[in-house]
């Protein structure tokens, strides 16, 4: 029996995020036998490009601990956490998060994300950040947001330039991915970036895709 956690009782409050196609919501305890399903399915597909998968990653007992920190990050003001689904079918194909948020003179955070193989080229992800730029920009009144990519995820670089982030840097060494330091290129995009419809209008509080 996985002993009772009082901090997964304690949820966050958290705003569920809508697009055509997808619901982004806080993740719940209940979501694990999805979030399983998923990852598994997408293990081969998945771990080239995140941390070292250690033993146990898939058990209900880490994935409990891991809402427990997604919690209490939460709560204190330090990311914001998504699962992402399919609002037709209630299928589970992914996540995204607000990571690192830094208030003050800097209002700034970055992003992450992952997409099951089997709903990967779909544009889901696409749709996904946009919707997160959305309430960061607009809800969160953050002014920088980036995201750092590996040299050779050429899927997650296509994605990012959708979203017209802007290519900054290399930064060398940069975080340890699968075992080994890996490279990455970093992307951002600022408030005023986003404000001036970088791909993005803003309608009637709705996102709005401007074709180019």
């Amino acid at each position: 029996m996985i002993p009772l956690n009082l901090d997964l009782l304690l949820k966050p409050q958290s705003t569920p995020l809508e697009t055509e196609r997808l619901l982004l919501r806080l993740p719940t305890t209940k979501d694990w036998a999805q979030w399983y399903y998923v990852r598994e399915k997408s293990r081969s597909f998945l771990a080239p490009w995140e941390p070292l998968w250690p033993k146990g990653r898939l058990t209900k007992p880490y994935y409990l601990r891991r809402i427990n920190q997604y919690y209490k990050k939460q709560r204190a003001g330090h990311g914001i956490y998504y699962h992402i689904f399919l609002k037709e079918t209630n299928e589970l194909v992914g996540g995204i998060n607000i990571l690192h948020i830094m208030r003050g003179v800097m209002q700034n955070a970055s992003l992450g994300y992952w997409i099951g193989q089997e709903f990967h080229s779909n544009g889901f992800m696409t749709e996904a950040i946009q919707a997160v730029l959305f309430h960061a920009f607009e809800t969160m009144d953050l002014h920088r947001i980036q995201v750092s990519i590996m040299r050779d995820n050429i899927a997650s670089h296509r994605v990012a330039q959708k979203c017209r982030f802007i290519e900054e840097r290399i930064a060398r060494n940069y975080i340890k991915i699968n075992g080994n330091w890996e490279d990455h290129m970093i992307y951002s995009m600022t408030k005023e970036e986003w404000l001036a419809g970088l791909g993005v209008a803003v309608a009637a509080g709705k996102l709005v895709q401007i074709d180019t």
